[in-house]
């Protein structure tokens, strides 16, 4: 039988070992080692989210730069800048059918502006109110079409000018 070595020569008690005790060592040992594992996975999941926060801050601040340099009419909220498009382009009585066909112009003129105008002016029902028709040119029907879709409900204004001939 084997003899304990820690007690070896002060006592005669069979030395039996402890399977239980040594079960119980590995399964400490794997614990450890999982824990180590785990606090190592933390630290990097940790310095993966300090160097996000610190994107996060760059990125937030890129935006607020280039808010900035943005022109300040840009900035202005949608509503204000439809209303200004039809203050110039709408809202002035003194225009004269020359001056009505020159607001076509003035429309697309303005809507290649950037992608905000754009929009801006497509969604904006006023602008697309006045209808001219002259007679050294005729009229394109389907424009015509997409004119009187895009000003929906406002009332229209047309001008005809020039001399056409009725048919009898």
């Amino acid at each position: 039988m084997p003899v304990n070595p820690a007690f070896s020569g002060r006592s005669k008690i069979p030395y039996r070992p402890d399977f239980r005790h040594s079960s119980f060592l590995a399964h400490h040992g794997r614990a450890r080692a999982e824990l180590a594992r785990l606090e190592g996975a933390e630290r990097t999941i940790f310095k993966q989210l300090v160097e996000i926060r610190a994107a996060i801050k760059k990125q937030k601040s890129r935006i607020e730069e280039s808010v900035k340099k943005r022109s300040v009419i840009n900035r202005l909220p949608v509503e204000l800048l439809s209303w200004i498009f039809r203050f110039l382009l709408v809202y002035n009585d003194s225009f004269t059918s020359r001056e009505l066909l020159g607001l076509a112009n003035s429309r697309n003129g303005l809507s290649m502006v950037s992608r905000l105008w754009r929009n801006v002016i497509l969604d904006t029902p006023e602008l697309w109110s006045d209808i001219v028709l002259t007679d050294d040119q005729p009229p394109d029907i389907a424009f015509l079409e997409i004119q009187l879709r895009r000003s929906r409900k406002v009332p229209l204004n047309i001008t005809i000018t020039g001399r056409f001939k009725v048919d009898e």
